[in-house]
């Protein structure tokens, strides 16, 4: 049977996936801990169900917002070492589902 560990190749691709979805997770929490929208379109007019309102709603919570921001410069540092990679990356999908599970996303 085949593992992952027996391949170099497999582990530069693993290593450079966890730093790359960690370097955007703490790109993105730097702007959410600043107190910044996301994105510059407001999502105020949107359908409610729509992913431009979900944000919006989530950047009018005001407190809630840098939260989230601070949870995921936490989880993105955790996933970009070697030690703390699986509590990163358990901690960055257990607050992503929370999120989505609130509008029956997932």
């Amino acid at each position: 049977m085949f593992k992952i560990k027996e391949s170099k190749l497999l582990q530069i691709i693993v290593i450079y996936l966890r730093y790359l979805i960690g370097g955007t997770f703490v790109f993105a929490s730097i702007i959410k801990i600043k107190g910044n929208r996301f994105t510059a379109i407001s999502g105020e007019d949107m359908p409610i169900y729509s992913a431009w309102h979900f944000f919006e709603t989530l950047y009018q919570s005001g407190i809630y917002w840098q939260f989230i921001g601070i949870t995921q410069l936490i989880a993105g540092f955790l996933l970009m070492t070697q030690r703390y990679s699986k509590l990163g990356l358990d901690c960055l999908f257990t607050c992503n589902h929370q999120h989505f599970r609130h509008y029956n996303i997932l």
